[in-house]
């Protein structure tokens, strides 16, 4: 039988990872932006234009070109 304290435990820990996994999902859903990039080789450019809203603190938005 398992003991009334180690249940606590592994109800304690799921609670902690369904909270730190719920924002993460969430975060993509109050962005929007759009990128543009001109067609000439040596002096293409990417513009950014939009507004990103994370709602995990300190989040990071990678751009990869």
């Amino acid at each position: 039988m398992i003991s009334p304290r180690r249940i606590s435990l592994l109800l304690l820990i799921w609670a902690l990872l369904a909270n730190i996994s719920s924002p993460i999902s969430q975060a993509a859903t109050t962005s929007s932006f759009n990128l543009t990039q001109t067609p000439a080789f040596p002096d293409y450019k990417v513009t950014f234009h939009g507004v990103i809203k994370p709602k995990v603190k300190n989040a990071v938005v990678r751009i990869d070109v």
